[in-house]
């Protein structure tokens, strides 16, 4: 992926600080409190991101060094704006994570 320089808003308006595209995906990070939101989206806003997809994605938009999360809120809270990824990504570790020996 490369990085664009980009004036991207969310859908609720927040600026972007970094946003990225390669031939597949776009995706756009947003500060958060304490974690960064990844946004990615395909292109063609069809589904289908596998685990390795979303890894690969966080990598290359310099996140490989950070643990992040895919959050599922409880169903009362879901806010569908489309087709789109979010991984939370933190600058600590996430202590629930097992770390290889």
């Amino acid at each position: 992926m490369r990085h664009i320089d980009s004036r991207q808003k969310s859908v609720f308006g927040e600026d972007a600080i970094g946003v990225w595209m390669d031939d597949d995906y776009y995706a756009a990070v947003f500060q958060e409190d304490g974690a960064a939101r990844l946004d990615i989206v395909r292109h063609d806003l069809r589904g289908g991101l596998t685990w390795d997809d979303l890894r690969q994605i966080k990598n290359a938009c310099g996140f490989g060094d950070k643990d992040a999360i895919e959050f599922y809120p409880k169903e009362s809270s879901v806010i569908n704006t489309g087709n789109v990824r979010h991984l939370y990504i933190f600058d600590q570790d996430l202590p629930i994570i097992r770390r290889p020996a």
